[in-house]
């Protein structure tokens, strides 16, 4: 398989991962722009939300807590090594890049594929990856 998909599949298989890039693709679209910068605080707020299917407004301390530790040590450098999003710790920044757009829509193909499919792709117990 080549190694280009192997990389895509890995950074996809988060769920938090894969909000985040959908959450930047909806602001670039909503501004029409692709060069977007969030506030940290504020994707943090909207993963959370999302996860917890509750408006941003209204999202728990505890929820949200959860979603910036792992934002922030995990997901966000992970999108930001592979060169997919821009993330300054310094500013608590998020910014796309030239790949946010087409890895955010190759994302929503994969997810609606396997959605309209009805795949159900479930581990069995006992099988090791």
């Amino acid at each position: 398989m080549n190694s280009d998909v192997d990389a895509l599949l890995d950074l996809l298989k988060a769920e938090r991962r894969r909000i985040v890039l959908e959450l930047l693709h909806e602001i670039q679209c909503e501004y029409d722009s692709d060069e977007v910068t969030v506030q940290v605080p504020d994707l943090v707020r909207q993963v959370a939300a999302i996860e917890a299917a509750v408006d941003s407004a209204t999202v728990g301390h505890t929820v949200k807590q959860s979603s910036e530790v792992d934002l922030h040590h995990t997901h966000l450098p992970m999108l930001d090594d592979y060169g997919v999003i821009e993330y300054d710790t310094a500013a608590n920044e998020v910014s796309t890049t030239d790949r946010t757009r087409p890895v955010a829509q190759t994302t929503r193909s994969i997810v609606d594929t396997v959605e309209d499919a009805e795949i159900g792709f479930v581990q069995s117990p006992g099988l090791d990856s």
